[in-house]
């Protein structure tokens, strides 16, 4: 366990950090993921030209690793509790780059490191469609509103940006009724595996969890309580496309 003090980044540090990022977004060979990389990071992290500390100080294990967004949210969450983060940049910008080997894919295959657009790293929060596509404040968001009902939307690995999921957290008649949620995760969770179904964010398949939320739920909201009918109701009411999940 390596605890240090969370900081936030300035605006000199923001834009340090994107002078890393333009440094590697040629998908650099992973032979560069090297002590010399890793001491360049550190330098923007805990340089106080760049950085100051967070708020009234919350400790953080810069070396702990995580299974998927799930756990990653929930650590996180365990760090801030209530605290609302969605609006701190510069914050949210500093844990993408402390944890940068785990928000970056290491490819085997091309043996490279995959950088993702800037916005991944760097939070536009006034930009509505980019808003979720951040590797570290989504998985606190939705931990912070569904707690273990988030794994549902959270089984991806960090570096994973999980489009899907991003689309159905901008949708707030779905990802703010408990019952709704409910529903999703009995079609298409799968308890043993711990993870969701396979094909359930692809728009080819019948009954995916895109359609519920985007069409089935507005469609019976017009017509029933969602938020105080019985989960087996709500189910009772879907069409039969979505059969196939529950038997599943």
């Amino acid at each position: 366990m390596a605890n240090v003090r969370i900081r936030e980044f300035n605006k000199t540090g923001l834009q340090r950090f994107e002078q890393l990022l333009d440094k590697l977004k040629d998908n650099p060979p992973l032979t560069q993921w090297n002590e010399k990389l890793r001491s360049e990071i550190d330098e923007i992290l805990f340089n106080n030209e760049f950085t100051s500390e967070f708020g009234e100080g919350y400790d953080i294990d810069r070396d702990k690793e995580f299974e998927n967004r799930y756990h990653f949210g929930k650590y996180l969450f365990g760090i801030f509790r209530s605290k609302h983060v969605e609006k701190e940049i510069g914050m949210l910008s500093w844990l993408a780059l402390l944890f940068f080997d785990q928000v970056c894919k290491k490819s085997a295959k091309s043996n490279r490191l995959q950088i993702l657009s800037k916005y991944r790293y760097i939070p536009e929060i006034e930009n509505s469609w980019r808003f979720y596509r951040h590797l570290v404040l989504t998985p606190v968001l939705v931990w912070q509103r569904l707690k273990e009902d988030s794994i549902l939307l959270l089984s991806n690995p960090l570096y994973e940006s999980g489009d899907a999921v991003e689309q159905l957290m901008s949708r707030q008649d779905f990802i703010a009724n408990e019952r709704i949620l409910t529903v999703a995760k009995k079609l298409y969770f799968d308890e043993q595996k711990k993870k969701p179904k396979p094909r359930t964010f692809s728009d080819s398949e019948p009954g995916n969890a895109k359609r519920l939320a985007r069409d089935i739920v507005p469609q019976l909201s017009m017509t029933y309580d969602l938020y105080d009918a019985p989960v087996n109701q709500i189910i009772d009411l879907l069409p039969s496309e979505f059969d196939q999940w529950l038997a599943g």
